[in-house]
């Protein structure tokens, strides 16, 4: 097999079992679909067309953006009511964001969106779009002084798939 083609596998594999993890995690949700109509603005919106798929649970909204000249990416999961979240960081040199807010003993019980992106390190900046979005809608934890989007955010290193290691998902 080809070194690219089983480096993607490799890649598809992992990014599947991060998202299963996240995934999994959400407990509840309200379906709201006009409160997020304009937040993903130039991604394609996920329907589910089979039983058992996560846009199956009420209030849950996938959307994906691919970068044309690289084959690496993001998939934003938002939870149009309050969800709960948990997560699972496991591997060598895990590139999260924001999930430690996920530990039941910390003062956030609540996941507004995830972000799960390609790009190692630098696509961690997919989830400061999402948020952005989320605060021009006053979407957030609620505290003393404003909103707080809750984004937490994973990545994996896709750096040596394509041509051009430069090119990663950003938050535009």
């Amino acid at each position: 097999m080809h070194t690219c083609v089983s480096d993607l596998m490799l890649l598809k594999n992992n990014f599947c079992l991060i998202q299963t993890i996240f995934l999994i995690a959400v407990l509840r949700a309200r379906f709201c679909n006009a409160r997020y109509s304009n937040i993903i603005k130039r991604a394609q919106l996920v329907h589910s067309s089979s039983e058992g798929s996560i846009t199956d649970i009420a209030g849950i909204l996938v959307g994906q953006s691919s970068k044309s000249e690289r084959a690496t990416g993001c998939t934003v999961i938002l939870c149009n009511t309050t969800c709960v979240g948990g997560v699972d960081v496991r591997g060598s040199a895990p590139g999260t964001r924001e999930t430690d807010l996920l530990d039941p003993i910390n003062t956030v019980n609540i996941v507004n969106a995830i972000v799960l992106a390609g790009g190692s390190v630098f696509g961690l900046d997919a989830a400061s779009g999402v948020v952005r979005c989320l605060v021009e809608k006053n979407i957030g934890f609620q505290t003393p002084r404003r909103r707080v989007p809750i984004v937490p955010a994973a990545v994996l290193n896709d750096l040596n798939v394509g041509d051009d290691p430069f090119i990663v998902p950003d938050a535009n």
